[in-house]
């Protein structure tokens, strides 16, 4: 299963995906749940995006003293999900 994230990660990052290119990615929060994804995207209203794998969408954060890009990204919940 940590075959198949990292894959997807690297996917994401290198198709560009909706990411300006001279953006670096360095944080990935996945979520699993349904009921925690509509949580996510009702709390940060950004444009949603979607790819074979599930939606995602991208966030400016603060990390520590400097701002950085987040990807949240829905991966589905149980094996069927988390293979795909």
């Amino acid at each position: 299963m940590k075959n198949i994230l990292l894959l997807l990660v690297f996917f994401i990052l290198h198709t560009g995906c909706g990411l300006p290119q001279d953006r670096k990615i360095e944080k990935v929060i996945l979520i699993s749940a349904n009921a925690e994804w509509s949580v996510v995207k009702n709390v940060f209203p950004e444009t949603v995006l979607d790819s074979p794998w599930g939606e995602y969408f991208f966030k400016e954060l603060k990390v520590g003293s400097a701002p950085e890009t987040v990807i949240f990204f829905h991966g589905g919940w149980g094996k069927v999900a988390a293979a795909g």
